[in-house]
């Protein structure tokens, strides 16, 4: 009986902790490690712990650039350790390369063997 209470407290616990889904993404993504999310009427703006600085929307993407180092929409962190600034520009690597594995496969997907046969019929 111990052990059907563990697994029943356990998961009460993940349940409450996990009651929206943005929590979930928050444990999975490496740059939460290092940005805060602060809510001011309802919008959320984030603060890199390195540097301090905050930008508003863009979400936790748009912070994993700036510790990236990705110029562009925010500035490059200059407070962030080389390490971490690595595993965000692989981070980065990873869904671009993903992004782009999908995007052949649709493609792949909505291939037709008559896009060929159309070079034929010119004759």
């Amino acid at each position: 009986m111990e052990s059907a209470s563990v697994p029943s407290n356990e998961h009460a616990s993940t349940t409450g902790s996990n009651a929206n889904s943005s929590s979930v993404r928050v444990k999975c993504n490496p740059a939460w490690n290092h940005v805060t999310e602060e809510l001011k009427d309802e919008k959320s703006s984030y603060r890199c712990i390195h540097c301090g600085k905050s930008y508003k929307g863009g979400g936790i993407n748009r912070m994993k650039r700036h510790l990236a180092g990705i110029k562009g929409d925010v500035a490059a962190c200059i407070g962030v350790p080389y390490d971490v600034r690595f595993q965000m520009v692989e981070n980065l690597k990873e869904i671009s390369k993903s992004k782009e594995q999908t995007k052949k496969d649709q493609e792949a997907s909505n291939y037709s063997p008559l896009e060929d046969s159309l070079e034929f019929e010119d004759v």
